[in-house]
């Protein structure tokens, strides 16, 4: 995709205040990085993200790691 173009060294990535994974989780895909570490303090939220972040790397086989701080 043309921002991998723009970021060609990125290989990791975190997402503060992640939320529902935006931009973060979509990005990761983008940019097809090796790690995207959403964080979020609250803990819904953080459980959401557990489970999106497992079907990603499920589905996407791009993703090699999705890690939630919470």
């Amino acid at each position: 995709p043309a921002i991998r173009e723009r970021m060609p060294a990125v290989t990791s990535l975190a997402d503060i205040g992640s939320g529902g994974g935006m931009p973060g989780l979509p990005l990761g895909l983008a940019l097809e990085v090796e790690r995207v570490t959403p964080i979020e303090s609250v803990g819904r939220k953080a459980r959401f993200l557990e489970t999106a972040g497992r079907l990603v790397e499920r589905r996407a086989g791009v993703l090699t790691r999705v890690e939630v701080a919470a």
